[in-house]
């Protein structure tokens, strides 16, 4: 294996070494980018944190009424509750 330098490499290293853009181009970029104040971020924030609450409550109340027992699991979920109430109450 040859000891040689390949010149393509070492311009692109050269050119990596460069500054990054100047103030003109930052100032462009800038101009472009959406601004966000910070009452919108709270509201959208919020917004997701309530419909991720509402999402998670229809699924876990939902997902098990889809399986093949579930009226009969429910009823019999209702039964131990209200025998253990009535258990702990004597």
């Amino acid at each position: 294996m040859p000891d040689e330098r390949d010149a393509l490499l070492l311009r692109e290293f050269a050119r990596s070494q460069w500054p990054l853009a100047d103030a003109q181009f930052v100032a462009q970029v800038r101009e472009r980018l959406q601004v966000f104040s910070a009452r919108r971020l709270m509201g959208v924030a919020l917004a997701g944190a309530l419909r991720a609450i509402v999402t998670g409550l229809s699924f876990g109340i939902v997902a098990p009424l889809r399986m093949r027992n579930a009226a009969f699991i429910a009823l019999v979920a209702l039964g131990v509750t209200l025998w253990t109430i009535v258990g702990s109450s004597r």
